[in-house]
């Protein structure tokens, strides 16, 4: 069975660019098997940013370009 549990919005900023960082998601459920992200640019020079996610411990990366 599959629940959505909405979460409070919340700023996630990893501490270091350019390597793996793992994050926590406040408010997320101990027995939450995933996320649903939504990813905003607030830098102010319109650059284009290369975005890696993935679940901690695995290695099924998601890259994307976000910007211009």
């Amino acid at each position: 069975m599959q629940t959505f549990f909405p979460v409070p919005k919340s700023e996630i900023t990893p501490p270091v660019a350019g390597s793996w960082q793992k994050v926590t998601v406040p408010g997320l459920p101990g027995w939450a098997t995933g996320v649903v992200l939504h990813l905003i640019n607030n830098k102010d020079v319109q650059e284009v940013l290369d975005i890696g996610l993935r679940k901690n411990g695995s290695v099924d990366d998601r890259h994307t370009a976000m910007g211009q």
